[in-house]
């Protein structure tokens, strides 16, 4: 299940290495996570299908941006800025739609419970990403 995650955003994102499509759903996935409580996040982590947990709790960047405070991430320039940062993306173009792939194929890996939880807690901007996914997915 996870390989098909990480090569539909590969597919998705027209990338050569699909060790760049895990990188870009790294830093979606866990920047996504730090926006929500931590017990909401362990409970959808427990929902989530194993391989896939690693990319949602992970820190596979080890870096100084983990130190921040989750309200500190709630605004999309943050959210965006954040996932750039972590991703090594400096256009925020690309940066908003790697966001949009990832959000759509996780979405795919998660109940709709989850789906309508995200849809309902993460602030505006992000929010209307969530909902409106990668138009060319749906």
């Amino acid at each position: 299940m996870v390989e098909d995650f990480i090569t539909k955003v590969q597919g998705d994102l027209d990338l050569q290495n699909p060790f760049h499509a895990e990188l870009l759903a790294a830093a979606v996935l866990s920047t996504l996570r730090e926006t929500i409580a931590s017990a909401q996040a362990a409970a959808i982590e427990l929902r989530l299908p194993k391989a896939v947990q690693a990319y949602w709790v992970g820190d596979p960047f080890k870096t100084a941006f983990r130190t921040h405070r989750r309200e500190e991430i709630w605004r999309e320039e943050q959210f965006f800025d954040r996932v750039g940062r972590l991703a090594e993306i400096r256009d925020p173009k690309l940066t908003e739609d790697i966001v949009r792939v990832v959000f759509s194929r996780f979405q795919a890996l998660l109940d709709d419970q989850d789906v309508d939880f995200f849809s309902t807690r993460l602030p505006g901007g992000i929010r209307m990403l969530w909902v409106e996914g990668a138009p060319a997915l749906r």
